[in-house]
């Protein structure tokens, strides 16, 4: 038997852009190594998938162990589907027109089937949808009658009261009735990726937008080599799609779109910055950003590391909540401070941080919305917290810089905070997922040592780039 030439993940893959499809097929040595950070959202879906079973339980796992099983599985499969006393699957596994699937889970419903799938996000993006409808178009190829498709998602709103709730926890969405829409649309689709994987040479597709949504390619080392830096797609005040545009006729820099009426549209200060290589900002600042900003008393740089996890374990806790792991911070005197993830490390993370704010006016981090993800995602703790009385005076340098007329060449359309960091000072800083890992996996004091020597820097680099943000924002 041939063959599969699809699967879900390709055909995702496919509705990005037909040339990472046939990368990926044809010429897979030219891939980036896949991010620490994109391998760990990898496993966090799985493990929520795998959770979610426990809400149809009693099934039987048809996951393969090998790409060589993935025929005999199929087999299986089908030779259950009509086996009466099977009522659940998980991970069964089917093709039709040369793409296989796996879904999730597979209930006996009467005469016929539900279908559900299981995503980690707290929310169903069209990414989702069209997953969903590749997988219904297969299972109505080997005529099965489906009779419901529910896509699982986590309710952002369940709080953990010390009993996992599985029927809280998740939210079931029926979507059916829109797979059935796009069956005609699915099939093209499968018809495009195909002739793609039949061509003799990669299809001439120029890189744009689409190379990071919905994700970032792996073969944007290979795609984006000829690319030069100080591009359109790197500019905040310019449309990502009218980027692409120009990206598509071969003009990749601001000075190759001089006659274009849109060119007058992008910021000034970005297209100084980016011309002179420097930071610039075009505009002043909102007043109460300036006064925070103007405050040079008591200031307080801090980083908390932390967990976020899918499922809360912590009682009061919301799914992704932040968990504190690790805390730096500098304000005059320098200090850090390790705490397990459990309720009595979220109490004393709690109040260490309620003594340093109460003792410091500005507090300045990388990304505030940790900070309030801790402090604020949990109805039952905040009003007890002196930490809310400070809440206007934390400041997130990613936040500032996102909402302010403030630019760097380097800094990139989403403005991670080490991109900043390299930008302002020249210096690459620890990946807050490694020294997340790091510190989990450290089994001596010396190990551990050595990942909160990397952490103390952060409070160090927070500090020489409010310098340099205060030096051009607040002009003596």
């Amino acid at each position: 038997m041939a063959k599969h030439r699809l699967s879900k993940s390709t055909y995702i893959r496919s509705l990005q852009c037909q040339k990472s499809l046939y990368l990926h097929t044809k010429r897979p040595f030219l891939r980036d190594k896949i991010s620490a950070e994109q391998l760990a959202k990898f496993r966090r879906g799985t493990d929520v998938g795998v959770l979610a079973r426990e809400l149809f339980p009693g099934g039987i796992d048809m996951t393969p162990k090998s790409p060589s099983a993935y025929i005999a599985k199929k087999d299986e499969t089908l030779k259950l589907v009509n086996t009466k006393n099977i009522n659940v699957l998980y991970e069964a596994v089917f093709e039709y027109d040369e793409v296989l699937i796996m879904l999730d889970i597979l209930v006996r419903d009467g005469n016929g089937w539900k279908a559900i799938e299981v995503k980690s996000s707290r929310k169903l993006s069209t990414t989702y949808y069209n997953d969903a409808a590749l997988q219904y178009y297969v299972l109505k190829g080997n005529n099965l009658t489906i009779n419901s498709f529910k896509l699982i998602h986590i309710n952002e709103d369940y709080v953990f009261d010390g009993t996992l709730r599985l029927e809280e926890l998740f939210t079931l969405v029926e979507v059916m009735p829109k797979l059935e829409q796009m069956l005609p649309s699915t099939a093209t689709s499968i018809a495009t990726a195909k002739q793609t994987l039949d061509l003799d040479k990669s299809p001439d597709i120029p890189p744009g937008m689409h190379c990071f949504t919905p994700y970032p390619c792996d073969f944007l080392g290979h795609c984006w080599k000829n690319i030069p830096t100080g591009n359109l797609l790197q500019m905040r005040s310019i449309n990502p799609e009218a980027a692409s545009a120009f990206f598509a006729n071969g003009r990749f820099l601001p000075e190759e779109i001089l006659n274009e009426p849109i060119y007058n549209s992008i910021d000034q200060g970005e297209l100084q910055a980016f011309k002179e290589h420097r930071l610039t900002t075009s505009a002043a600042l909102p007043e109460a950003l300036r006064k925070t900003l103007n405050r040079s008393d008591n200031q307080l740089f801090i980083k908390l590391l932390s967990l976020q996890p899918a499922v809360p374990f912590i009682v009061g806790f919301r799914p992704y909540q932040a968990v504190p792991i690790a805390l730096s911070w500098s304000n005059g005197t320098k200090g850090s401070r390790v705490f397990e993830p459990d309720a009595t490390g979220v109490e004393q993370a709690r109040s260490l941080l309620n003594e340093l704010f109460e003792n410091n006016n500005l507090i300045i981090t990388d990304d505030a919305d940790t900070l309030l993800s801790f402090y604020f995602a949990n109805p039952d703790t905040s009003h007890q917290s002196p930490i809310t009385n400070h809440q206007s005076l934390i400041l997130g340098i990613r936040q500032i810089v996102q909402s302010s007329p403030l630019y760097h060449p380097d800094f990139g359309r989403d403005c991670a905070f080490e991109n900043i960091v390299r930008a302002l000072t020249g210096k690459s800083i620890s990946s807050e997922h490694w020294l997340r890992h790091d510190l989990q996996a450290a089994e001596t004091e010396a190990q551990r040592h050595k990942v909160m020597a990397k952490l103390e820097q952060y409070p160090e680099v927070l500090s020489i780039i409010t310098g340099e943000i205060r030096s051009l924002l607040l002009p003596v």
